[in-house]
Order: structure tokens, then C-alpha cells, then sequence
């Protein structure tokens, strides 16, 4: 598509992380999730940037001793709080894993 994203990511534009390690910083609690991608957000618009974007692949869910309902319930929280926060988020599924 024609972006250098080597570039992107060493001026800081892109970062691009394993769903387990994103979600392990936070301890895997929705709370501190939402608070670490408020923050986020918040220092994306300091940055001088529109806001946040952000997308997730949730099959590393699968490799952890979390219930799919404790991920669940982090989607339903962060989709509460994003109407409040400057962000574009897309959370992709493999439907033939989720039911």
C-alpha cells in the first residue's frame, strides 16, 4: 500500500505486538486493558495524531488459561468505554474457532 513501515515503526507511528504479550502487560484484566488503551489514546492525541487506531486477532486467547467469557467481557467494557475515547478498533474472529 505503499507505506514504509519500517519507517512507521521506528518513528514510533506503528507498533505492532503478539495479542498475548498486549494483554499480559495489563495482567489480563479488563480494567487495566482499557485504562492502558485510554492512555494510549490520550498520548496519540498529545502526539498531535487524530487518536488511536487499534486491531486485535483474539485466537491467542486460546493459548491461556482464560475463559472466553473473561474475553468477552473485556470487549463488551472496551466497546462501552469508546465512544469517550479518540479511537477506531476492530477486534477480528475466526469464526470457525468462536462459536
Amino acid at each position: 500500500a505503499g507505506i514504509d513501515v519500517e519507517r512507521r515503526v521506528e518513528n514510533g507511528d506503528l507498533l505492532i505486538e503478539r495479542g498475548t504479550d498486549a494483554y499480559r502487560q495489563a495482567d489480563f484484566e479488563p480494567d487495566e486493558l482499557i485504562t492502558s488503551l485510554a492512555d494510549a489514546c490520550h498520548e496519540s492525541v498529545a502526539d498531535e495524531y487524530d487518536g488511536l487506531w487499534v486491531a486485535g486477532e483474539l485466537s491467542w486467547c486460546f493459548h491461556t488459561d482464560l475463559t472466553y467469557d473473561h474475553v468477552v467481557d473485556f470487549e463488551a467494557d472496551f466497546d462501552a468505554a469508546c465512544p469517550d475515547l479518540p479511537v477506531t478498533a476492530l477486534c477480528q474472529y475466526d469464526l470457525s474457532r468462536f462459536n
